[in-house]
């Protein structure tokens, strides 16, 4: 096969890796709908809120404060999430092997 972008032609176990990069944007792909991670954020601070389940609708007492839903439907949104309010989604960074994260070596 060849690189689309350069040329390069790769041999077996090069696919999907060629010299200027990975061929596959891994990074910008969306997440499927149903595993989109979404939070309630309050107006004021701006602070999440984690719902229990995703495909629930926001409580009525929440609708009235005036919060907002925050979809995080791809990889780059859901690391930056995670990044600044300090927590993990172990469906995005679940090991291969059935270990989480948090488990030590």
């Amino acid at each position: 096969m060849r690189c689309a972008r350069c040329g390069t032609e790769w041999g077996i176990g090069d696919w999907p890796f060629c010299p200027h990069g990975a061929v596959i944007p891994q990074n910008a792909r969306k997440v499927h709908p149903k595993e989109t991670s979404t939070v309630w954020r309050d107006p004021k601070t701006h602070k999440p809120y984690y719902m229990m389940r995703n495909d629930l609708p926001m409580p009525q007492r929440y609708k009235e404060r005036g919060f907002y839903v925050d979809e995080l439907d791809s990889l780059p949104k859901l690391d930056k999430f995670c990044k600044e309010n300090n927590v993990i989604n172990e469906k995005a960074h679940f090991d291969s092997n059935g270990k989480g994260v948090d488990v030590a070596e």
